[in-house]
């Protein structure tokens, strides 16, 4: 797979992240095309069949990819392994992180919700979270900066997920623990309380405009938490990507 590959990957299921790394600079995309695009494999991967069985066995693919490309062994016949092998040699992605990413995507695949607020916050930090701190250590954010990355990071997978909220109880998943207007508005206060500023992290405009729509969203919840179950939080695709466009003139 092609560093075009992966973008045209990210292009069809990730539109918004697309838009995010057309922001940035050549040198950004290359690092941030293949990391998105295996987070789309992974995150496919938790839906890809009505048996678990087969979804898992999927993700369990995806794990043995991460081990062969740190082992250093031959990946030429595994799709997306060469350019995701680039930007963990190029740009530390850490191993654990990875397998991490992957083994969260099992909540996806069972009917079960979250067994407590522990566990939902985990799922969060895990994917979202996760991955944010890997764009941004790949493209030059400094480890002193990491716990506001996943702060916005675990903001951004809070919003991403209350919006999918209403598709995951119409296919029987139980995403809430309480759908309760003021659990939803304690969800968002509590994200938007730890995100700051993004001129305060250093370079990390490159992977922080990926959840450049957080805060709106958020801010809705609070303000509109009946919206959650009603399916109405997100701006319509042109307010999304002319607001997008208009944000990557200042950053």
């Amino acid at each position: 797979m092609s560093l075009m590959d992966c973008a045209q990957l990210l292009k069809d299921s990730d539109e918004d992240r697309f838009l995010s790394v057309m922001a940035a600079k050549p040198a950004e995309r290359a690092v941030l095309f293949p990391l998105y695009a295996f987070n789309v494999e992974v995150s496919k991967a938790a839906w890809a069949s009505d048996e678990p069985l087969l979804c898992q066995m999927r993700l369990q693919y995806l794990r043995d990819l991460v081990t062969t490309i740190f082992a250093g062994e031959v990946l030429s016949k595994i799709p997306l392994a060469e350019p995701l092998a680039k930007v963990i040699r190029d740009g530390g992605v850490p191993q654990q992180m990875l397998y991490d990413l992957i083994d969260a995507r099992h909540w996806d695949i069972g009917r079960e919700g979250f067994a407590d607020a522990a566990d939902f916050n985990r799922y969060l930090d895990h994917t979202a979270g996760h991955l944010m701190v890997m764009a941004a250590r790949a493209t030059g954010v400094g480890a002193n900066h990491e716990a506001a990355v996943r702060a916005h990071g675990v903001g951004m997978g809070l919003a991403s997920f209350l919006i999918a909220t209403p598709d995951l109880i119409a296919q029987g998943r139980a995403p809430l623990r309480d759908e309760s207007p003021d659990a939803l508005v304690r969800l968002a206060s509590d994200a938007l309380s730890r995100i700051k500023d993004e001129e305060k992290i250093p370079n990390g405009q490159a992977a922080l405009r990926a959840g450049w729509d957080t805060r709106r969203v958020l801010k809705r919840v609070c303000s509109h938490p009946e919206r959650v179950l009603e399916g109405r939080l997100q701006a319509s695709p042109f307010r999304r990507k002319t607001s997008l466009l208009w944000l990557s003139f200042f950053s």
